[in-house]
């Protein structure tokens, strides 16, 4: 794909996203799409979303159905090669439910195929975060 139709489909996504729209979210992703989260339990890849179905799920779970508690994503910087979009950013999670603050820079990586996000892998500093005072 060209980049300047990868920057469509990140264009599009994002877009979706802001608006909380999980219709227009689902369409930017292929049937086949995977997303592997920087957390999760004893597994080393972390938790892994399979299908647009569920990542658009666990999209609305995690950042629009409890805002309060939700990431917050700032100093956002985008770069793409080939197929690839790639995001740096920072990353803001309130403690909550016996979480702990997060403070850390991230990455996540995109792969578009045909016109649609085939995948993401999203990683995080790992870095000592103070517990909730």
């Amino acid at each position: 794909m060209a980049e300047s139709d990868v920057k469509a489909v990140m264009g599009e996504f994002f877009a979706a996203f802001a608006s909380a729209d999980m219709a227009r979210i689902a369409a930017c992703l292929d049937d086949d799409f995977v997303w592997t989260l920087p957390t999760g339990e004893s597994d080393p890849h972390g938790l892994v979303v399979h299908g647009k179905a569920a990542a658009a799920d666990y999209l609305k779970q995690r950042f629009f159905e409890d805002k309060a508690n939700a990431p917050v994503l700032s100093d956002v910087k985008l770069e793409y090669s080939g197929d690839l979009a790639i995001m740096r950013f920072r990353v803001q999670v309130p403690a909550s439910g016996g979480r702990k603050k997060v403070d850390a820079a991230g990455l996540e990586v995109y792969r578009v195929v045909n016109g649609k996000i085939r995948s993401k892998e999203a990683y995080w500093k790992q870095v000592s975060w103070p517990d909730a005072s």
